[in-house]
């Protein structure tokens, strides 16, 4: 008969297989970390991530001196906890995501300010030269419409700009072997005012290509006999930094801004309480690189593409808000890209009192902001007029432009014509700068305003911005482009086609202006 051990039986087989050799490792309850052997999991420094210093404990039939006096596994001494503090050690290295993601914003604000855009390093800029004549042979890419005659020598000709449907131009070009000096075309156009005129509000465009108009005097020489016996006008109320080119003060620069900004298409002066009826481009100089167009938007088919909904929002009183800075302080230009024009420049005076009265005999409040800016406003009717000669209606609103929160829009309009990944940069910038309202507060709480902006007459309210995007939209829609040649004179009806500017490379380019005096 057998006697029952005085061990309990976990103790008792713990013996029985030390004795026979085998080693016993003691069960983990854990699951296994990653960084820890099996081994090493009762050792409870490592819960606190060190290195184990000792291989794990076996149990053997020594370590069982006395079975009958003691039951239990020897218990350990509790460990001593690792302070925190040095647990830490060496911060993790950032994750290559974070660090891609810091090169390609700071790539993007590198191109957004030095305006650079990387496709023009790696597209290739196709040129397309017009064919002059019908010669098969001609070194050229782009064949034109057959042309008309239109004198009776057949000395000058004309034919659209495009074939097809939509809006285009029409181009008056001198027969091959016509006189085609500057003289010739006025010469023509004093003995053809009735056609001219009638082909001008036709069509809204008409482009004067060929002729050898070579400087200020022969661009004043033609815009004056386009006007049939009227005058071009001198003085200049808009928004954009203008020169004057010539000594007559009727010629001027389009507009001195700097390359990388575009002039969304709008009517010129659309903004004032009499706008000219008709405006005269002329290319001195013609940029060779990618850009630099005068965008042409017929603003009839824009009023009649309008969702009625948007037109009955739209058509009330609005009023303008234009911020000119002081051109002796020269920060907030610099802070405030949507202010264009210093108040010295537009009315010709260093003086304020002199600027306010010549602004109030112009129909425009002024008020002095503290940081020496003067702030024009004025209100417009509806955001439509009508046409002198036949009463047809146009949009005719400044509202999609003068709007520093349209800026927005339209460098996102030009980064996809260009495909520029530094005008989309500009596009978000615009946005959360001046979308947001932090613009304005911040502008404000420097004692100035945003450039430009326009609200509701009756109410202080802007328009909503889904309403001004969607005419913007339908100005992009109704919008035909074409590149200046050397020599171009480009006639507008003010009251039938907008205009507008594209972004260029930085390229020679001159473009300068005229405009009626009614």
């Amino acid at each position: 008969m057998s006697s029952e051990s005085p061990l309990k039986p976990h103790v008792q087989k713990a013996v029985s297989d030390a004795e026979s050799g085998s080693t016993i490792e003691v069960p983990s309850h854990e699951p296994p970390r990653k960084f820890f052997s099996l081994s090493s999991f009762d050792d409870p420094v490592l819960l606190y991530g060190e290195t184990p210093s000792k291989p794990a404990r076996k149990v053997t039939a020594e370590s069982f001196e006395d079975a009958g006096a003691s039951s239990r596994l020897p218990t350990p001494a509790p460990a001593r906890r690792t302070p925190p503090s040095t647990l830490r050690g060496k911060a993790a290295p950032p994750p290559r995501d974070l660090l891609a993601a810091l090169a390609v914003g700071g790539l993007a604000v590198a191109l957004a300010i030095f305006w650079t855009p990387a496709v023009d390093a790696v597209l290739p800029t196709i040129q397309l030269v017009e064919c002059t004549t019908r010669d098969p042979f001609e070194p050229c890419h782009l064949r034109p419409p057959a042309p008309a005659c239109v004198d009776e020598a057949c000395a000058v000709t004309a034919r659209p700009l495009r074939v097809g449907g939509g809006f285009s131009p029409l181009v008056v070009s001198p027969a091959p072997g016509a006189d085609a000096s500057a003289r010739a075309l006025v010469r023509f156009l004093d003995g053809h005012r009735a056609w001219a005129r009638s082909r001008l509000e036709t069509s809204g465009a008409v482009l004067y290509r060929g002729f050898d108009v070579a400087n200020a005097t022969d661009f004043e020489e033609v815009a004056t006999a386009l006007e049939a016996g009227g005058d071009l006008a001198t003085s200049y109320l808009g928004t954009s930094p203008r020169d004057d080119v010539g000594a007559s003060r009727r010629v001027k620069t389009a507009a001195d801004l700097p390359p990388w900004k575009m002039i969304p298409v709008h009517a010129e002066m659309s903004f004032a309480p009499a706008p000219p009826q008709r405006l005269y481009f002329y290319s001195h100089v013609a940029n060779t690189g990618p850009g630099g167009e005068t965008p042409l938007a017929d603003l009839r088919a824009v009023l009649a593409a309008a969702d009625p909904a948007v037109r009955r929002r739209l058509s009330r009183p609005l009023k303008f808000h234009r911020v000119y800075f002081d051109a002796t302080t020269s920060w907030p230009a610099r802070l405030d890209p949507t202010k264009t024009k210093s108040w010295q420049a537009m009315f010709g005076t260093s003086d304020p009192a002199k600027a306010i009265a010549a602004a109030a005999r112009a129909g425009y409040d002024a008020e002095r902001l503290k940081d020496g800016s003067l702030r024009l406003s004025h209100v417009v009717g509806a955001p439509t007029r009508r046409h002198a000669a036949d009463g047809a209606e146009v949009w005719h609103s400044h509202m999609t432009n003068i709007d520093s929160k349209g800026w927005a829009f339209h460098h996102a309009q030009a980064a996809r014509d260009l495909r520029s990944f530094s005008y989309a940069a500009l596009a978000l910038a615009f946005r959360a700068w001046y979308g947001s309202g932090l613009a304005r507060r911040v502008y404000l709480a420097l004692g100035s305003d945003v450039g430009q902006r326009v609200v509701d007459a009756a109410t202080g309210l802007e328009p909503s911005q889904a309403d001004a995007d969607y005419v913007r939209a339908l100005m992009a829609h109704f919008t035909s482009t074409h590149r200046h040649a050397a020599g171009d004179v480009l006639a507008l009806d003010n009251f039938r086609v907008g205009h507008g500017r594209t972004p260029w490379d930085g390229s020679p380019r001159q473009l300068w202006a005229a405009w009626s005096d009614v």
